[in-house]
Order: C-alpha cells, then structure tokens, then sequence
C-alpha cells in the first residue's frame, strides 16, 4: 500500500525513525499525506503536551485540549520542528521549552486576536487520551516531571500499539493481551504465570519463556522509538529514565 492511500491515523512504521513525518505534515492537512502526517503527530505527543498545559501552564480541560493541538500546528508552520536536534537535547525537553514560549505568546495575544482567525485545521478525529486514561497527578511531581510522566506512558503506548499489530497480524491477539499484563503490572500483582500458561495451552515454563521474550521484544521496539530523539550516548540513560517514571 503506498503513503497516499493510507487511511488517516494509520499505522507508519517510519513515523518515529524518519523526520520526513514532519515535511509531510508542513501541508496542514490540506492534502491527504499531510493530513494523515498531522494527525500522527497529534496522536502520540497531544497527551503528553495537555498534561503540561494542565499541570504547568494551569489551563482548564478544554482549553488544554484545544491548546495542545494549536501548538502542534504552530511547530509545523512555524518551521520550529527543524530545529529539533538530538545533539542539542532529548526531543521531550525541546518540546517542552518551545511550549513555554508559545504559551507566553499565546497569552500575550490572547485579546489581540479574534478566535479562528488565521486557524489552521488540525484533525480532531483521532483517539483521544485525555478522558479516563490521563495521568492522574501526583503531589510531589513538579509540572515538568507530569510532563515526562505523560510523556513516558505515551512512548510505552506508542511501542506497544506497535507490537500488538504484529501480533494481532500473526493471530496471537490474546496471547499479546497477557504477556502485556505481565510486562506492564507491579511485582506479584495479578495472574500467576500458572494461571496465564493454562490460559495459553502451555506449560510454566514455556510462559516464563514467552514473557521474556516479550519484555525484550518491547524494550528493542522502545528503543527504536526514542533513539531518534536522543544522542546515541544517552539512549541508554533516557531507558533508565522512562522506566523510572513508569515505575512511580
């Protein structure tokens, strides 16, 4: 199937690992490659930037939500993307430092302009995270560690998405359903390995077999997620990182 008849949402597997995501997106939706490269953006980073909008910046719900895919719109047209370098800092800090002016722009601006006015449509038809799978704060987190929190959740998704389409392709749907509770769960909380094998149709030990390579299988599919996004030195410390938010 080529890039144009791709539905809009659809699955890129060059998404992460490509810049070319963000040339594509630069046509704001007004052709259907561009606007299937704009909602991608929107898909996986929204999440993260309305929990920094909420947590940080204080706005309310809707207006964090709206916010949040503005941004992303004002990155592409702006040209600001392109400065993003994985020699310069972690993608997630550079996001994050460019929301900051662009919230204090916005504010600035905010009687200036009459709402719509010089809008670019961002599609609002894809799956939405911030109604009853947000991240749910925690008094001792800083706004930025919500963002990185939000964003670390959004990374694991993003990554498991991926690998549930290779097994769903595969006919394995259920058995990635299990292995991802014994991935994701804390430690001795929910079904035994007993349990889960004889759900499967296998042994223990088999099951044991199956959840690590599963957990490899998904750190190697995070890795290649993040490794555009960091420099090569770091890869190692941002795994570290990531599964340090998780685990809080």
């Amino acid at each position: 199937m080529s890039d144009n008849s791709r539905s809009p949402g659809a699955y890129d597997s060059q998404f992460v690992t490509k810049w070319d995501v963000v040339n594509r997106a630069k046509g704001g939706g007004h052709d259907r490659d561009s606007a299937n490269a704009l909602e991608e953006l929107c898909r996986i980073y929204r999440h993260p930037l309305y929990v920094a909008l909420r947590s940080k910046h204080q706005y309310s719900h809707h207006d964090a939500e709206d916010l949040a895919q503005t941004f992303i719109a004002w990155l592409i047209h702006g040209g600001y993307l392109h400065r993003a370098d994985p020699a310069k800092g972690r993608f997630r800090s550079f996001l994050l430092s460019y929301l900051d002016n662009f919230v204090a722009n916005h504010r600035r601006k905010l009687y200036a302009q009459k709402r719509g006015s010089g809008a670019v449509h961002v599609p609002a038809d894809f799956p939405t995270e911030t109604n009853g799978v947000g991240v749910v704060p925690k008094d001792e987190n800083t706004p930025d560690r919500e963002f990185d929190r939000a964003w670390t959740l959004a990374t694991f998704r993003e990554a498991l998405d991926r690998l549930r389409r290779q097994f769903a392709e595969d006919g394995r749907g259920e058995e990635f359903e299990i292995l991802q509770e014994f991935l994701l769960r804390k430690r001795d909380k929910g079904e035994s390995y007993a349990e889960a094998a004889a759900r499967l149709g296998i042994n223990e030990v088999a099951m044991r077999q199956r959840v690590s390579r599963f957990g490899r299988k998904f750190r190697q599919t995070l890795e290649e997620i993040i490794k555009p996004m960091v420099a090569e030195d770091e890869l190692d410390d941002e795994m570290s990182y990531l599964w340090r938010c998780f685990e809080k």
